[in-house]
């Protein structure tokens, strides 16, 4: 058994102390800033043209949840390593979330809980669409929703199958989304922490807002966007010299 020498007959040595530290960049309980999006110029995702799109006469989906721009973390690459998302992109939408842009862009990110596995077998889908702000940052708006299978006349796949919102599809969809966000930062290991906050964002009645709404679908929408800021946690490590 070691005995005590005492400190002044203690050889030098150098301790080694590991303090973890999280260092986050919060938007604060219920107040986001520029700093996190801009105010987009179309809070919809629409059917090409708004003719052809997922249903008949095109569709229109809501944005429902936000990657801040503060975020320094791929919010694509978490969920496929983490929830179980892959790359499925079938059916295409447009959306404008760039202030000063005159245009939709399509889509070029779509993933599907399972991949295109969730064609037949329900889950959740998302689309999302870049923002960069005036530092060159990026903020990402996504239009998530939970979906099942079903006919549709506007299929072009065998006997008309497709893949249909549910019912309370879109908010259910957003919430979902955050959900599997959270999740993942709790898995042991994922080195990010995630902020969350759920602001009104569509006024009363526009759209798929509070009520029918005017999608293909008519699926209701409560109007409400999740805005989440995911960063990297920072783990400073301290050597201290008694």
């Amino acid at each position: 058994m070691l005995q005590s020498q005492g400190p002044a007959a203690a050889p030098m040595i150098v301790r080694f102390a590991a303090l973890c530290i999280l260092l986050l960049i919060a938007v604060g309980a219920n107040a986001y800033t520029t700093a996190d999006f801009l105010t987009p110029p179309d809070w919809f995702a629409h059917g090409l043209g708004n003719t052809g799109g997922v249903g008949r006469g095109g569709s229109i989906e809501p944005i429902n949840l936000i990657i801040s721009a503060q975020s320094n973390v791929d919010p694509f690459a978490i969920l496929m390593k983490y929830a179980g998302f892959q790359s499925c992109l079938v059916s295409t939408l447009q959306a404008n979330v760039q202030p000063g842009q005159k245009n939709r862009v399509n889509q070029k990110i779509g993933l599907r809980e399972g991949g295109c596995i969730e064609l037949v077998v329900p889950g959740n889908h998302l689309r999302a669409w870049a923002q960069t702000l005036p530092n060159r940052r990026t903020a990402y708006f996504i239009a998530a929703s939970e979906e099942h299978l079903c006919r549709s006349d506007a299929s072009t796949l065998p006997g008309g199958i497709w893949h249909c919102i549910d019912p309370n599809g879109f908010n259910k969809g957003r919430d979902d989304l955050t959900k599997a966000f959270t999740a993942a930062a709790k898995t042991q290991n994922s080195g990010f922490n995630i902020t969350t906050q759920r602001a009104q964002l569509y006024r009363s009645g526009v759209g798929t807002d509070a009520g029918p709404g005017r999608t293909s679908d008519r699926i209701p929408y409560d109007g409400k966007v999740d805005i989440l800021v995911l960063r990297f946690v920072i783990v400073l490590f301290i050597w201290q010299v008694p």
